[in-house]
């Protein structure tokens, strides 16, 4: 289950670019009465609320590219996910494109699937064996999330713009220890480590709805980092993710995926 694992770990540090709460609500609140005393809110109120919201299920597209530079030469990788999570019962369904194809992939709290390019039988195997069962807390992992935001507030900048909460990352002083700190952490807490030497641009912003959920993540970081062998690289990820939460998702796995996947342990 070596390649289904990889592509846990590629989502899971998606995830983490676009916790916080991501999505939109089913309340708009379209009264003026209400937009006025929303543009009246402060920082620290808004990061309040996003403190409070509860994730039950949650629809996202992600788009963007990464290219890294080491020892010479340039690799781009191309990111285009749809993917769906609910968090009771947890389940997952992802389509995710690659260089050979789309994969595609479900998931639920005993076992996992998953169709590589290519390939024309599904392949099963224990979700445990994939992920550690306490990383399938969407919930929780998204209250973990926020709690780092509430925690690095002080690095974002807030404007309220077209009925949005815009918290943008304060880019004037790219040596600011603590900048490296926020996206070493987000990397952490999916069990990814990475060591940032240099932040070299960084433009990154979280736009929030009247429900205090994320509709929109727009990232383009270019930074210097130091990988397990101690060479140094040079990585520019650009993200675009848009999402929509709690709007009663359901996934159901197909029947014919499950009778059919070959077991791989």
């Amino acid at each position: 289950m070596k390649n289904l694992r990889g592509l846990i770990i590629v989502f899971a540090l998606l995830l983490t670019v676009s916790a916080c709460g991501l999505g939109n609500s089913s309340d708009t609140g379209s009264t003026n009465e209400k937009k006025e005393n929303q543009e009246e809110l402060t920082k620290q109120e808004v990061i309040d609320n996003i403190m409070q919201t509860e994730v039950t299920d949650i629809s996202s597209v992600v788009e963007g590219e990464t290219t890294i530079e080491s020892n010479g030469q340039n690799m781009t990788t191309s990111i285009d996910i749809k993917m769906d999570m609910t968090n009771d019962p947890y389940a997952i369904h992802m389509n995710m494109g690659s260089i050979d194809g789309e994969i595609e992939l479900y998931m639920d709290k005993n076992y996992s699937y998953v169709l590589i390019p290519g390939e024309e039988e599904w392949v099963s195997g224990h979700t445990d064996a994939v992920i550690d069962p306490s990383e399938l807390q969407i919930a929780e992992s998204f209250k973990q999330y926020n709690q780092l935001l509430k925690d690095y507030s002080d690095l974002f900048d807030m404007s309220y713009e077209n009925g949005m909460y815009r918290l943008t990352l304060n880019n004037s002083n790219l040596n600011d220890e603590r900048l490296v700190q926020f996206f070493e952490k987000s990397s952490e807490m999916n069990n990814m480590s990475i060591s940032v030497s240099k932040i070299n641009s960084i433009d990154y912003s979280l736009y929030y709805d009247d429900q205090f959920f994320l509709t929109k993540v727009t990232s383009n970081i270019n930074s210097d980092q130091i990988v397990e062998d101690g060479s140094n690289m040079t990585m520019n990820a650009k993200l675009e993710i848009k999402s929509k939460v709690n709007k009663g998702t359901k996934i159901t796995i197909p029947t014919e995926v499950v009778e059919n996947a070959i077991p791989v342990e």
